[in-house]
């Protein structure tokens, strides 16, 4: 039998990755950004590092940071909602796990409606859709910190005490990048 390995078409590593992001989503033709970054990465300022890049751009973005560590169906939920209300075409996820776990399930939601309740994403879920386009900077001590390109990820939603499992080829980010500390 054979296997089908799913990878990205463009990666970017390395010091100065991130100055990838705007000329990225403008050949894409994007708009606007929902930026998916959690509460401690905002306050020690790593997110300012993205969005300073956008600022100097003039491109349009919205920052959503209602991510608690493990985080919920709520979160997601409220981060579809307010995908929706934004009006972002594209999604830039900064962090660590937990940042880009609730930004992959809310690109696959918004794309696969029929499975807003995220319950049923568990598993490996017949999502017709590939997610909203999303660019990935993963904080990085070391380069093989590295794990966004993998062609199957593991997305951990924590719901009263239950891990829901998805793993979905179509959550793969569009562009990994690195973002070193």
């Amino acid at each position: 039998m054979a296997n089908r390995i799913v990878l990205n078409t463009v990666s970017y590593h390395g010091k100065g990755a991130i100055g990838n992001i705007v000329p990225e989503l403008a050949a894409r033709g994007f708009q606007k950004a929902f930026v998916c970054s959690d509460p401690d990465l905002i306050r020690f300022n790593v997110t300012k590092k993205v969005t300073d890049l956008l600022d100097a751009a003039g491109f349009a973005y919205e920052v959503y940071s209602d991510i608690k560590p493990n985080p919920t169906i709520e979160n997601v939920q409220t981060g579809v909602a307010a995908f929706r209300k934004s009006g972002a075409d594209c999604i830039v996820a900064i962090g660590g796990g937990s940042s880009m776990d609730t930004a992959k399930a809310i690109g696959v939601i918004i794309e696969n409606p029929e499975f807003a309740d995220v319950r049923s994403l568990e598993g490996v879920a017949p999502t017709k859709k590939h997610a909203v386009f999303t660019i990935a900077v993963l904080l990085q001590l070391l380069p093989e910190s590295s794990l966004l390109s993998l062609p199957l990820l593991w997305l951990l939603l924590m719901h009263l005490h239950n891990f829901y499992n998805l793993l979905l080829y179509k959550v793969i980010p569009d562009i990994p990048l690195s973002l070193f500390l």
